[in-house]
């Protein structure tokens, strides 16, 4: 094997790492979850890709267009199985905080920013027999 052709494998083997780690977690599940994917209603596929919800979902689209969620709680209403599905985010707040400096003849003020992590639902999907009832989702 000669240094070129070593050259040009490896060159196409780093691409190919490089490429496919950069992926999005959500073409990802789509990837892995095709068949129920085509399944779906035009409009449902394409609030997939977007990351959205609608009212009608199965679970499965759920999955594909958010993940895992975070917390999950079951139960029942007027006689149907019902399960709630949150899915929780963080947001960075800055607080920027002043600090004076002393120094003979050289004295300032310094403003550096602090973040604060606060949580919040990023989703909250009410599903009844598997399907979505209700949709509360930021953006």
């Amino acid at each position: 094997m000669t240094v070129n052709t070593l050259l040009k494998l490896s060159l196409a083997f780093m691409a190919a790492v490089v490429f496919s780690s950069c992926q999005h977690p959500r073409e990802r599940r789509i990837l892995e979850n095709h068949a129920v994917f085509n399944s779906l209603p035009i409009t449902e596929q394409a609030a997939v890709r977007e990351g959205r919800v609608l009212t009608g979902m199965s679970t499965d689209a759920v999955y594909i267009s958010l993940g895992t969620p975070s917390q999950t709680s079951a139960g029942s209403s007027e006689g149907k199985t019902a399960e709630t599905w949150i899915y929780r985010g963080v947001r960075a707040v800055p607080d920027y905080n002043t600090t004076f400096y002393y120094r003979p003849g050289y004295d300032y003020y310094r403003t550096t920013p602090d973040y604060y992590y606060i949580p919040y639902d990023r989703a909250i999907i009410t599903f009844i027999n598997k399907r979505v009832v209700a949709v509360q989702q930021r953006r």
